[in-house]
């Protein structure tokens, strides 16, 4: 689920950078940061189970 999220996330940012639009730049990539690592996390401890 994490992981559709993210590609969404990474999608959107990418079209406001293409946009340049600031604002909305930063709230994505504020919003990137976290879910990325709750993905790699969630990756690398389900691998361990």
């Amino acid at each position: 689920m994490f992981l559709f999220f993210s590609f969404g996330t990474v999608c959107w940012l990418v079209y406001v950078l293409g946009i340049g639009s600031w604002p909305a730049t930063v709230a994505k990539a504020v919003t990137l940061a976290p879910a990325l690592a709750i993905l790699v996390l969630n990756l690398k401890y389900d691998a361990e189970q």
